[in-house]
């Protein structure tokens, strides 16, 4: 199997547009007020004995999430967050350069009815990530993203890749490898989230 070559000036060409709405993204995304799952407020200090005093590695893991290890981070709110902020930067170019969505993933050519069905589509998904992240019932959001994840990854990426539901898709490497990267890395996310 041959993939095409993609020219360097190309790929620049596309991080001059994405990198300052990837940024927007992520600066809008942190200013969301969500909830913490669980407080990160040391127990006060008591009296202890030599062999109980607590090495400052101890109380450093404390403050960052727990000895869980690397992966003690992976909360169910940082995935549906994570979740909302893929969604939020695809919401984006759907609406603003609808025909680059297309012409990314796929070597068919891209036309006027295509970029109509994307650009349209965009206000579906913007609705759902301002929704889903407004949702006060955070086990719900985390949930509705999981699923809508899992569902999205089976009906685009790897419909595209495998051809569940048809196989005329022609798929354009290396560009195809970001969203089956991207949902695949979501779904193991969300299923190893505390």
């Amino acid at each position: 199997m041959s993939y095409p070559t993609v020219a360097v000036s190309d790929l620049f060409q596309s991080l001059k547009l994405l990198i300052p709405l990837f940024a927007l993204i992520l600066g809008s995304a942190s200013a969301l007020p969500f909830a913490p799952t669980r407080s990160i407020a040391a127990a006060p200090r008591t009296a202890t004995s030599g062999a109980e005093i607590e090495s400052p590695l101890s109380r450093a893991l404390e403050l960052r999430g727990g000895a869980g290890g690397p992966l003690a981070c992976i909360t169910k709110d940082r995935t549906v967050t994570a979740y909302a902020a893929v969604w939020a930067f695809y919401g984006i170019q759907m609406l603003l350069i609808p025909q680059k969505v297309h012409g990314d993933y796929f070597a068919s050519p891209g036309s006027e009815m295509i970029n109509f069905w994307i650009r349209g589509q965009s206000a579906c998904v913007g609705g759902f990530v301002f929704l889903l992240m407004k949702m006060t019932d955070r086990e719900l959001a985390y949930k509705t993203a999981f699923f809508s994840t899992l569902a999205t990854a089976v009906l685009y990426p790897y419909n595209a890749k495998f051809g569940f539901f048809s196989k005329d898709y022609k798929v354009k490497y290396p560009m195809h490898y970001v969203p089956e990267v991207l949902f695949g890395g979501l779904i193991v996310a969300a299923l190893i989230a505390k």
